[in-house]
């Protein structure tokens, strides 16, 4: 009793907190190794059934294998578009506040320097040898 209450008092003073991101990226990777591990046991099940003692009917343990490791693919799919989703969210509103901000970051990002080719962005082309630089 007293050292479950000493736990309790541990998760209240650490305050762990998990957003929906987290928890998506946390479930994507468990449910992708469950889909390694289980394929590896459905494949043993049915190549080497003699490698695993105990079971009766090898060739249905081994279906149930690959069922299981198709709905840990149903969640890797699943939290995949979540995580999907909220990335696209959080670059919407970026783009929205830099947009908001676009007459103060005009000095920062020139989108149409002429030195470094039409974007002036991340890929265009440079200043060619013997150009001057204003």
């Amino acid at each position: 009793e007293e050292a479950r209450r000493g736990f309790y008092l541990l998760l209240l003073r650490t305050r762990v907190i998990m957003d929906s991101e987290s928890c998506s990226q946390c479930c994507c990777v468990f449910s992708a190794s469950g889909i390694v591990f289980l394929m590896l046991i459905g494949i043993l099940l049915k190549t080497e059934p003699l490698y695993i003692q105990g079971i009766d009917e090898p060739d249905k343990a081994a279906d149930n294998c690959f069922a299981a490791a198709g709905i840990y693919a149903a969640i890797v799919v699943g939290t995949s578009i979540l995580i999907l989703r909220n990335n696209k969210r959080a670059t919407d509103t970026h783009r929205d506040t830099v947009e908001g901000h676009s007459s103060e970051l005009a000095g920062i990002v020139g989108k149409n320097d002429s030195r470094y080719g039409s974007g002036g962005g991340y890929g265009s082309a440079l200043p060619t040898r013997g150009a001057t630089l204003r």
